[in-house]
């Protein structure tokens, strides 16, 4: 797709994959920032030339004990908020505030670490949007800036 869009052959494509920084593609001339996720039955790839890009996805799964998960990862707050809600829309909640955490740390090429307040404040700096999705998934794109990519 990327070969084709941008007028060259395959072999022109280098994808850089490295530990603590975000997923590119280089195509002489362009640094495109990429991102994918999978979920059975839905697959997302977030592409983004000259920036970083992070994109997550996932099914909501009313079953999930999501409360120790979301205590870890994204919080006290985060996990009242939550609770907060009508039982009935809880795990739509958690999956919307874990797929904007693993969006966020894919555009840093950041590894899921526990929550704390210097990692919430350095992710907040990755502008964020909620992906409107078939029923039963949640997912969000964000974007960090183009130095991110070097």
């Amino acid at each position: 797709m990327l070969a084709v869009a941008y007028a060259c052959s395959p072999e022109r494509l280098q994808l850089h994959s490295v530990p603590g920084q975000p997923l590119r593609v280089d195509i002489p001339g362009h640094r495109i920032g990429l991102s994918l996720s999978h979920e059975p039955g839905l697959s997302l790839a977030a592409i983004r030339d000259g920036g970083a890009v992070g994109v997550d996805l996932m099914r909501i799964d009313a079953a999930l004990d999501w409360t120790p998960v979301a205590l870890l990862y994204l919080g006290a707050e985060a996990c009242t908020e939550i609770g907060r809600q009508p039982p009935g829309q809880q795990a739509g909640h958690f999956a919307q505030a874990w797929t904007a955490l693993e969006a966020r740390l894919k555009c840093r090429g950041a590894a899921i670490t526990e929550w704390n307040r210097e990692l919430e404040h350095l992710l907040a700096q990755a502008p964020l949007r909620m992906l409107g999705l078939p029923p039963g998934f949640a997912g969000s794109v964000a974007l960090g800036p183009s130095s991110a990519m070097e």
